[in-house]
């Protein structure tokens, strides 16, 4: 095989992403949290859990779409690799607060690392399936047939986590400042009605690319169902982070309020 061939059919390979839904993935780790709990089973017991008798099976790519949505622990190779449901899994499957599952289950939709940069850059507000596939297929490397499944993988993931502007977490992701081409951190605005039978659409998210050598921004939910963006934390020293704390504990008293405003804010409202 030439150079230039062998370069065609890796262009083909799309990047790693989760075969199946969240909501599929959910269904996977239950039977294995109702069979095995917590406890490390090898890989191969778990794939038979679901009817597959090889790794070299759809359930060897569910078994890695479960471990990017952080609901299993994956470790070793071959005969040696073993996996665990994780306590993100649990609290999922079994947390009394639904709210506590729900805030749980957002965070495991934007694990994958290209569900994170799906979501700075387009929120909840994608454009048409065409136009993702371009973006996709031009800008992260994915093929046609990839391009295609990953969006419905994609869509259905965010649709059950209810990451749409029905959703405080959802209306966060809005800005004051149209888009650019780049990656962007979200900022926070008011939520926006919804329209029946579609995702609404919400403003674009800020667009602020890192600069050149610096990490992009980290995204994580709240408890309380806010979203919070940081961006610069990669290769800090020790007196690096000492100071980033140091900082935020100084802002703490402008960033934070006191059980007092918020009872005050709630009455005015």
């Amino acid at each position: 095989m030439s150079e230039s061939e062998s370069g065609k059919r890796r262009l083909t390979r799309s990047p790693n992403y989760p075969s199946i839904d969240l909501a599929r993935a959910i269904d996977r780790v239950r039977t294995l949290y109702s069979s095995e709990r917590q406890h490390a089973m090898p890989a191969l017991q778990a794939v038979r859990h679901w009817g597959y008798s090889s790794l070299n099976s759809p359930g060897g790519g569910q078994l890695a779409a479960l471990a990017r949505f952080g609901l299993l622990d994956d470790e070793g190779t071959k005969d040696e690799r073993k996996v665990r449901v994780t306590d993100l899994a649990v609290k999922i499957l079994e947390h009394p607060d639904p709210e506590e599952r729900e805030v749980a289950t957002r965070h495991a939709a934007l694990l994958p690392s290209v569900h994170q940069d799906m979501w700075n850059k387009y929120g909840s507000a994608l454009p048409s399936e065409d136009n993702l596939r371009w973006f996709l297929t031009r800008e992260r490397g994915f093929s046609q047939n990839g391009a295609t499944d990953f969006i419905r993988e994609y869509r259905a993931t965010i649709d059950f986590a209810k990451l749409n502007s029905q959703h405080p977490d959802a209306a966060a992701m809005s800005a004051e400042d149209p888009r650019d081409d780049h990656e962007s951190a979200p900022a926070t605005s008011g939520p926006t009605a919804p329209r029946e039978g579609r995702p609404p659409a919400i403003n674009a998210p800020v667009v602020t690319g890192p600069p050149p050598g610096q990490a992009p921004p980290i995204s994580f939910p709240l408890a309380s169902g806010k979203l919070v963006s940081v961006s610069g934390l990669s290769d800090l020293t020790e007196s690096d982070w000492a100071q980033f704390i140091a900082v935020l504990t100084a802002l703490k008293p402008s960033l934070v309020r006191s059980p007092g405003e918020v009872r005050d804010a709630a009455h005015h409202e």
